[in-house]
């Protein structure tokens, strides 16, 4: 369907889709699945030692079933709606904002619904090319940062400049409050899987680290003891595609962005993992276990399973950690699939041999 398509919806088709939206976020989200482990984790000694083949089980919130694009839509639909209700949403504006084009996929796919157009702020040399048509493809423009620039400082440049409404998912409410619905979803889930158990952790790769701040204020009270861990790369040259090294994560505060990650998480950012690694993962997921994630979900997984090994590896044991059983059961949130970053030649080595 082509964009302009898109954009010319009378009010009653707008109104279906939007009640449609609001269904999908509360009662359509797909099932949690149980995650395998990758296999240099099952290569390393304490994972024998530990038996955590049976005794550690993670489940995640695949994103390749969520209907949409990715696991962005409920945070750019609640900014949306907030900014909507405030008045903000003239007909016909323009809204931009800077992203990796996961957050703004989910943006085209919701501007017909409220009227408004969307031109998505992002780094085109760093952002792969088959990720960019898929943001065409869901209707919004996409303005390419100027040589130089940072998108999230870039982004306020160009809204004092011409009349366009900014949303900024770094530092809007909407991208915490959003998840309120994801996190009410993994809530549901984990009792439905793991009935009567504890949750012992909730792993997230940061990225606008809305996530971590929801599982924090939404999750967390739901499963008490459950430990809220952030997952990193580990540097600007190990970088993964779509999340964010720790340096990175302070360069939002120079524009007054960035959720407060600290307070959000529980001990340190994990950054254990590099970004061979995590391709690797990756491939595996998909071509071994048909689960199309894309690499920030192998980084949040392998994340994950480097701590729970950290802490077997300190202690001796899950104590601390596991629930009465002896099992550690966590959860983790994917939002990508694989498909848009295979124009990434370091990335497509791991899938075409």
């Amino acid at each position: 369907m082509a964009r302009g398509h898109m954009k010319q919806l009378n009010n009653e088709q707008k109104a279906r889709m939007r009640a449609n939206v609001l269904d999908l976020v509360e009662h359509g989200l797909p099932p949690m699945i149980r995650m395998p482990v990758p296999s240099f984790i099952e290569a390393q000694p304490w994972f024998a030692e530990s038996n955590a083949a049976e005794l550690v089980r993670i489940y995640a919130l695949p994103s390749y079933k969520m209907n949409t694009f990715n696991g962005k839509l409920q945070p750019a639909l609640a900014a949306c709606l907030i900014d909507e209700k405030e008045g903000k949403l003239e007909p016909g504006i323009t809204v931009i904002g800077a992203s990796s084009a996961n957050w703004a996929m989910e943006m085209g796919l919701l501007a017909p619904i409220f009227g408004f157009n969307f031109s998505a702020i992002i780094d085109v040399k760093a952002v792969p090319l088959g990720k960019q048509h898929h943001l065409l493809a869901s209707g919004a423009d996409i303005i390419p940062v100027p040589e130089g620039a940072i998108g999230t400082e870039y982004v306020y440049e160009l809204a004092e400049k011409k009349h366009y409404h900014l949303i900024d998912q770094y530092v809007h409410p909407g991208s915490v409050i959003g998840h309120e619905w994801t996190m009410d979803h993994i809530a549901r889930e984990m009792k439905r899987l793991e009935p009567g158990k504890k949750v012992s952790f909730f792993g997230a790769v940061s990225g606008t680290c809305s996530t971590l701040r929801a599982a924090k204020n939404y999750l967390q009270p739901q499963f008490p003891g459950m430990k809220v861990w952030g997952i990193a790369s580990q540097s600007k040259d190990e970088k993964v595609p779509g999340s964010r090294y720790p340096g990175s994560i302070e360069e939002l505060k120079s524009i007054g962005g960035g959720f407060d990650y600290q307070t959000a998480i529980d001990g340190s950012l994990i950054t254990s993992v590099s970004k061979e690694d995590a391709f690797a993962v990756n491939a595996e997921l998909v071509q071994l276990h048909f689960v199309t994630a894309g690499p920030t979900g192998a980084l949040g997984l392998a994340g994950v399973w480097n701590r729970v090994g950290d802490h077997w590896k300190e202690h001796g044991s899950f104590k601390g950690l596991a629930d009465d059983d002896g099992v550690v059961r966590g959860a983790i949130f994917i939002i990508d699939m694989h498909l848009p970053y295979l124009d990434d030649d370091g990335y497509r080595k791991h899938f075409v041999r």
